[in-house]
């Protein structure tokens, strides 16, 4: 959570800003997200803003005590403003009062805000908005007191700032790696996935496993973020994009690259995977098992049986069948009370 204070009363003004802002540099594609709670400051929301420069162009996201609601406010290049006699863009969404979330959006070179009236779960775009900026820009959180002599404090929780650029040097550094959940409850960090509508391939340990696609829960390229675990929980089929957005549908294929899906409400659609958080494919119904088997890169196995081999244990896993994991790969095997 972030609490921050702010005086002032000046913004989207002709006149320099008055505001508290908390932020970061911010150089690629990405978004950010937050809840504002607790509020008693006027203005309070998040921001990518051109420069540090109290004139700077901008583009907000916030939540107000006033009737306006939740805002969207853009200050344009100074030859814009002069045209239209106006800062810049401006909408409301009286409908909306704190607490609220927010999301903005970077891509290329608009910028797109979004309202959410579910929990942050799914969003609706309500504002997009060309620009001109140089890539490397601030991204952060903003709050206007509303006083010129007084501290005003507003809330943050569920902060979310993503850059492609942080993404990419991070994992650029790592081997490619997907965690693959199948229905009986085993966990398995694979080193390859491909996948069509009958069957996945799974490349995991030294060995390559075929399974029918009815044996995959789902795939998870990424880590989900606490907030958007319950999207996973309803029991829809479909793929969760790193953004939030969750399109239903039925996986039609899967490899390094791209995940394939076809929808009903959506038609065919493609995402490339650095784009994708999980693929939702089927529930998972653990069956009974007698031993649980965890090895060094976080994968869970629950097998029916163990067979000790020379540098090698073989496990009965439920779905894939005889799984041989190493040695030098084994970090723990306990049994599982029944």
């Amino acid at each position: 959570m972030f609490t921050i204070g702010s005086s002032g009363t000046r913004l989207w003004l002709p006149q320099p800003d008055e505001c508290h802002y908390v932020y970061r540099s911010f150089s690629g594609n990405g978004q950010m997200v937050a809840q504002v709670t607790n509020m008693e400051a006027a203005i309070a929301g998040i921001m990518f803003r051109q420069s540090l420069e109290p004139n700077s162009e901008f583009v907000m996201e916030a939540a107000t005590l006033a009737n306006d609601g939740m805002i969207v406010r853009t200050r344009r290049d100074p030859r814009h403003r002069e045209l239209v006699r106006s800062e810049g863009d401006w909408q409301n969404r009286d409908e909306v009062k704190p607490p609220c979330w927010l999301k903005l959006t970077r891509r290329d070179k608009r910028f797109t805000a979004y309202e959410s009236l579910d929990e942050g779960i799914s969003w609706q775009a309500i504002y997009d908005s060309p620009n001109e900026w140089g890539r490397p820009i601030f991204a952060g959180l903003m709050v206007v007191g509303g006083s010129s002599n007084a501290l005003k404090s507003a809330s943050f929780n569920s902060v979310l700032i993503e850059d492609e650029v942080d993404t990419l040097s991070t994992e650029s550094n790592k081997m490619f790696v997907v965690e693959v959940v199948l229905t009986d409850g085993s966990i398995l960090h694979a080193r390859s996935v491909t996948a069509d509508e009958s069957k996945v391939k799974i490349g995991f340990t030294k060995t390559n496993y075929v399974v029918s696609i009815y044996a995959v829960s789902r795939l998870v390229y990424r880590p989900i973020p606490d907030r958007l675990k319950r999207e996973l929980a309803t029991g829809r089929k479909g793929v969760l994009l790193k953004n939030g957005d969750f399109f239903e549908g039925e996986l039609r294929s899967a490899d390094t690259n791209r995940v394939k899906l076809s929808s009903i409400l959506f038609g065919a659609r493609s995402f490339p995977t650095d784009r994708v958080t999980a693929v939702a494919i089927a529930e998972s119904t653990e069956r009974p098992a007698a031993w649980r088997v965890r090895t060094v890169d976080g994968s869970m196995i629950r097998a029916k049986s163990l067979v000790p081999r020379v540098g090698s244990v073989v496990a009965d896993e439920l779905r894939l069948g005889a799984l041989a994991i190493p040695l030098e790969e084994l970090l723990e095997i306990d049994t599982i009370r029944k």
